[in-house]
């Protein structure tokens, strides 16, 4: 059953992605700035997120907090499964960034015996769909 393919399988046969995208500049002065208006900071739903600079906690905004906690608290329930019915809090979904979390961060569906028509060279990476995917990695 740990193993067990297929949708109502176990989520280690179809884990959805964890990945983490740090957007920001570094200035001269020690601070960090948002580039857009974005957090400097967006993630899957797991797990919990923590981000530091210069050993010193900040938050998604780049200011310094001084605290330990973390500044996405991971959400397994949202991470275990696809929504029903589909929506933006589903871990598949593609390019739905809302916040600081968020599923699939790339335009491209879950393969699934069923879908063998998945192409990866059509995806994109959401926050910049004009990108080309460096060909050295891209196959």
């Amino acid at each position: 059953m740990f193993f067990k393919p297929g949708l109502t399988g176990s989520i280690f046969g179809s884990a959805p992605p964890i990945w983490q995208e740090l957007d920001f500049k570094t200035c001269t002065d020690g601070t960090i700035k948002k580039v857009s208006g974005a957090p400097v900071l967006r993630s899957s739903y797991m797990p919990n997120q923590y981000l530091y600079r210069n050993n010193t906690a900040i938050d998604l905004d780049g200011a310094y907090t001084g605290s330990s906690t973390p500044v996405t608290t991971g959400d397994f329930y949202h991470f275990s499964g696809p929504a029903s019915p589909p929506s933006t809090d589903d871990p598949y979904a593609n390019c739905t960034m809302s916040g600081g979390h968020s599923g699939n961060p790339w335009d491209i569906p879950v393969y699934i015996p069923s879908n063998p028509g998945v192409d990866p060279d059509t995806a994109h990476f959401c926050n910049a769909p004009d990108k080309n995917p460096d060909p050295l990695y891209s196959h």
